[in-house]
């Protein structure tokens, strides 16, 4: 866990990457979250669970009985990527994807109840000028 030098709350290093890259990622990332008021542990994609071969000629795999692994399946830029979460990181992951769907349907929910809302204003909006 990295502490934060701001908050004393802890944070899973699952978020600790180093670089240019990972710089600018943050920055936007951050930008976003105060723009909107984003959740800042949230985590896009679904988690599955999925079971593989690995490939080696001798494995138990090889004739039926494949590994399981569990993997995160998200979009960038309209392209499907999947990254293998490892066991050991399941109970850090699995929360964040959790928070990251609850978050995705609460904001679709909203979403079609503003459209609802609109819809019924508007049927209001009419009747009143039919004088009903």
């Amino acid at each position: 866990m990295v502490v934060s030098a701001r908050k004393q709350t802890s944070r899973p290093r699952i978020y600790g990457a180093k670089g240019a890259e990972a710089s600018q990622l943050r920055r936007r990332k951050h930008a976003l979250i105060r723009r909107f008021g984003i959740p800042e542990d949230v985590l896009g994609g679904s988690l599955s669970l999925v079971y593989r071969k690995c490939g080696k000629a001798s494995c138990r795999c090889a004739t039926g009985e494949r590994h399981p692994m569990w993997t995160l399946t998200y979009s960038v830029d309209g392209r499907r990527r999947v990254e293998f979460i490892p066991e050991d990181q399941l109970d850090l992951v699995r929360p964040l994807a959790d928070a990251g769907r609850a978050y995705r349907d609460a904001v679709r929910e909203v979403s079609t109840l503003n459209a609802q809302l609109l819809s019924l204003w508007r049927e209001q909006q009419r009747a009143r000028k039919r004088g009903c």
